[in-house]
């Protein structure tokens, strides 16, 4: 899985030199830490991470102690005085299944390198999809600076193999320059960077010639085979402790309309423990006494891993291109446009483990004819669709600007009106819902073309629409038709569960409704 925290101060960031691992205690700090990034070359920064260029770093300052980022200004909330103010970074934490973290620490080899390598391929391509700095003109993408730590338990000293990577909030902007990062685009696609994380360590330990046991295909949790589930259950304390959290809050009522997913995270920091000062040997102790409590050794599991390994490990004969087209082919049932991130989830799907994510992104940018990139937005998002949907929007529009100008039906005082008696209520609509209703009644075209990105708020002001149609056309006698049409058939389920009218495919509309069945106050709307 991969968690992220909140912004972190540069106190708690420094933290992560303090509290060393316990079964990684003695080693040398060099062997479980990286400097990761463009952003970290570029400030020369490579290998290991020592502690006073990482402190500077969280300050916002380079390793020579010149300022790379400024401080945010805000009030002390006790005294009302302005106060500095900056946000050091935040944690990415990479975590291995269980019977990956137990193979790790019966010594079994190949497997760190396996999580390692999985780990190092996520960070590239949140490099290059993820890093973002805020201009005027928009989020753009610049190079990272993050530091990599290693571990290898839990809280609850259960073996357990995760990375934290710390996100630092400096970013090596296009122009050469330094800015602070914007993680906004992480928090909401952790769940994505979670899934291709698995998809990544799934290739790589297959690579290596483990076999695997996939439980849930579409979120890519596997177990390795080979581990016996007494073993997974046994060293699985945390997380039963998460649970039992979890289901406690639930049956109490609490936190109701909150998701799965942040319940979870909120579990996780109000069940830590305070981290015991035990020694590399005590924590390998209570490791042996797990496994012999489970009818094993360390010795033996990992005799039966390394033994049951495939020297010559075959993957599926399916090309990432492949993959891409299927992936995408799927999605547009339902969708006409798709951003990177569930073209990808979908793709992981199809893999199963087949592909690296380097793999799937040549695929997805180029590498697949049938796909087109139709670039980034204002927030950084990256969108994709077909040429079939291009084509077919193409032939729409060839439609629309062939029909004729028609008299408008609703006058422009009567909608204001209406406008005016929404406001009275608490009824706000945003000057673009406003300008997209007087546009709908008072227009003299046959269609109205609604455009926007997702969320704000065009399937609404249809709904606006149909209550101007049923409180001030139809006590009257007369009728405003809205025909409400989409490219796809969810949607056009949207627009009917707005509207309370039928709503339906473009596809559909021309197969089974043509339009000369309707008279000339018709309008279609296209959402």
């Amino acid at each position: 899985m991969m968690s992220i925290s909140p912004g972190m101060t540069a106190g708690h960031a420094g933290g992560y030199f303090s509290r060393e691992d316990y079964y990684l205690r003695g080693d040398a700090l060099g062997e479980n830490s990286l400097w990761v990034g463009s952003g970290s070359e570029n400030l020369g920064l490579a290998s290991s991470v020592m502690e006073e260029e990482f402190r500077a770093l969280c300050r916002g300052e380079d390793p020579a102690g010149n300022r790379l980022v400024s401080f945010r200004l805000s009030r002390d909330p006790e005294t009302g005085a302005l106060v500095e103010r900056h946000r050091a970074g935040n944690d990415l934490t990479f975590s291995a299944p269980k019977s990956v973290s137990i193979a790790y620490v019966a010594g079994v080899s190949g497997i760190k390198e396996a999580h390692d390598a999985a780990v190092l391929s996520v960070l590239s391509h949140v490099e290059e999809h993820y890093c973002h700095y805020r201009t005027p003109g928009g989020i753009r993408n610049g190079g990272m600076v993050a530091a990599k730590f290693d571990h290898a338990t839990s809280r609850n000293i259960d073996p357990q193999l995760h990375s934290h990577v710390f996100a630092l909030n400096v970013v090596h902007a296009q122009d050469g320059s330094w800015k602070a990062n914007e993680p906004k685009a992480i928090f909401q696609d952790q769940r994505s960077l979670g899934l291709l994380y698995r998809q990544a360590l799934a290739r790589e330990l297959a690579s290596r010639g483990f076999g695997l046991n996939v439980q849930d295909r579409a979120e890519m949790y596997f177990e390795l085979k080979g581990v016996d589930p007494q073993l997974v259950g046994y060293f699985s304390s945390r997380r039963v402790d998460i649970e039992r959290q979890v289901e406690e809050w639930q049956s109490q009522g609490l936190y109701q309309g909150v998701s799965h997913a942040r319940l979870y995270e909120m579990a996780c920091q109000g069940t830590k423990d305070p981290k015991r000062d035990l020694s590399r040997e005590e924590v390998s102790g209570i490791f042996a006494r797990g496994f012999e409590a489970c009818g094993t050794s360390t010795e033996r599991v990992r005799l039966e891993l390394e033994e049951g390994r495939d020297v010559a490990p075959a993957f599926e004969a399916e090309s990432p291109a492949r993959v891409i087209e299927r992936a995408v082919r799927e999605l547009t049932e339902r969708e006409a446009v798709l951003d990177r991130a569930r073209v990808l989830d979908e793709a992981v799907r199809v893999s199963g483990g087949a592909h690296m994510i380097q793999q799937l992104n040549q695929a997805l940018d180029g590498g697949t004819p049938e796909v087109l990139r139709l670039g980034r937005d204002a927030r950084g998002r990256e969108y994709y669709t077909t040429m079939e949907m291009r084509d077919l929007e193409r032939r729409n529009l060839e439609r629309i600007s062939e029909l004729e100008p028609r008299a408008a039906f609703v006058a422009a005082p009567e909608v204001e009106r209406f406008l005016c008696r929404l406001a009275a209520e608490g009824v706000e609509p945003t000057r673009g819902q406003k300008r997209e209703i007087v546009n709908e009644l008072t227009g003299s075209r046959g269609v109205a073309l609604t455009m926007g990105d997702p969320g704000t708020g065009k399937t609404s002001t249809l709904g606006l629409i149909e209550r101007f149609n049923a409180e001030e056309l139809r006590p009257e006698g007369r009728t405003h038709l809205s025909i409400n049409l989409s490219y796809t058939g969810k949607a056009a389920r949207e627009l009917s569960l707005a509207t309370g009218k039928p709503a339906c495919t473009i596809h559909s509309f021309e197969k089974e409704n043509p339009a000369s069945k309707f008279d000339n106050h018709v309008k279609g709307t296209s959402c």
